[in-house]
């Protein structure tokens, strides 16, 4: 019937009619709802929670898995292909440097030392009582002489025997306390063998590693807090020592040690432990993470002018702790930003701010 009553070009003409005002209509309604038209008053009027931007002292905590060690820790071994003598130690023992730990056979040189040892401690307590005497004027003074010639005598008589049996007589190299036995006497050791091991306990180290962002906030000198599973309800305080030069290039973290005294004698090698510590105390501007927001990797907020116009602005933010972010480049003190919602925004829209909040 419509071809009946229009002819072909009118037909044309109708369909061309029909699409112009279809076009119209739908500009003229998008038009209406986008910030420059009439409707759009229904967006300029949305509100908001807004942030105020002030400076905030900060002092981000950082905290690492850690295993602890002895400030010294070796394993003492043999040089020599040898018998076991004499074992001189009790497994746990605290000894002092140089004390003998285990003999190994080499003719009686070895008794001879012992006995020369004992007879070296005689003569150095001889020498104090003359000594003590002398002082008090009760002694000649050819006598106080004679008395550290013969100490003397005695500690070079050790020290020669020391050195002919070096190999031969196995001393602790420092003070610490002795691990277990691996050895027995009458047994065969070898260059290499560990007898057992000695520990300084009277302090610890510890290393662990923290993110290179970190860095510029370590400092030698710095104090730490460490806890360990063995006793979950006590903390142990320790200071840096050494902040490494080097940046790991897998992990982008950096080295850090740590030493703590370990009086009480509770901590020991190979322990797990936390380290936790906190930067030095600075001045952030810091503002919700709810207030940030990215469009192809870059972050942007919103700032909001005396007329109540928001203007999105591409920023530099740092998230430090849950919840808040620190802005290091984009807005300064007493810009006030638009702290939630901002998805649904666009830039150079006009908002009513709920209140002005500051940090």
């Amino acid at each position: 019937m419509i071809r009946r009553f229009f002819p072909s070009k009118k037909r044309r003409y109708l369909g061309s009619c029909l699409l112009f005002v279809c076009c119209g209509g739908a500009l003229f309604y998008f038009y209406k709802m986008s910030p420059f038209g009439e409707s759009s008053k229904h967006v300029q009027h949305v509100i908001l929670p807004t942030w105020v931007v002030s400076a905030s002292t900060l002092q981000e905590p950082y905290e690492a898995p850690a295993t602890l060690r002895a400030q010294n820790s070796t394993e003492i071994t043999a040089s020599v292909t040898a018998l076991v003598k004499r074992i001189s130690f009790q497994e746990g023992q605290l000894v002092d440097k140089d004390d003998i730990l285990v003999e190994l056979s080499h003719g009686d040189q070895s008794g001879s030392l012992v006995q020369a040892i004992a007879k070296q401690k005689e003569k150095k307590e001889a020498l104090e009582k003359v000594k003590a005497l002398f002082e008090k004027g009760q002694k000649e003074r050819t006598v106080y002489d004679e008395a550290i010639a013969v100490c003397k005598e005695a500690e070079q008589h050790v020290m020669a025997l020391r050195e002919k049996l070096k190999d031969r007589l196995i001393t602790a190299p420092f003070p610490g306390v002795l691990g277990v036995k691996r050895i027995s006497e009458g047994a065969a050791v070898t260059p290499g063998t560990c007898l057992t091991t000695l520990d300084d306990l009277s302090a610890m180290k510890v290393s662990f590693n923290l993110p290179e962002q970190a860095l510029p906030r370590l400092n030698v000198g710095q104090e730490v807090e460490l806890t360990v599973d063995s006793f979950p309800q006590k903390s142990f305080q320790g200071v840096i020592d050494l902040v490494d030069t080097h940046i790991c290039p897998k992990t982008r973290t950096v080295e850090v040690r740590a030493h703590l005294d370990n009086k009480e004698g509770l901590l020991r090698t190979g322990m797990s432990a936390r380290v936790k510590l906190k930067s030095a105390p600075r001045t952030a501007l810091l503002v919700p993470e709810s207030a940030v927001f990215s469009i192809s990797g870059q972050q942007y907020v919103y700032v909001m002018d005396q007329k109540n116009i928001i203007h999105q602005r591409p920023v530099k933010a740092i998230l430090t702790q849950p919840g808040w972010m620190e802005i290091a480049q984009g807005v300064k003190e007493r810009d006030t930003l638009v702290r939630e919602g901002v998805d649904f925004l666009i830039d150079l829209q006009q908002i009513m701010p709920m209140a002005k909040d500051s940090a």
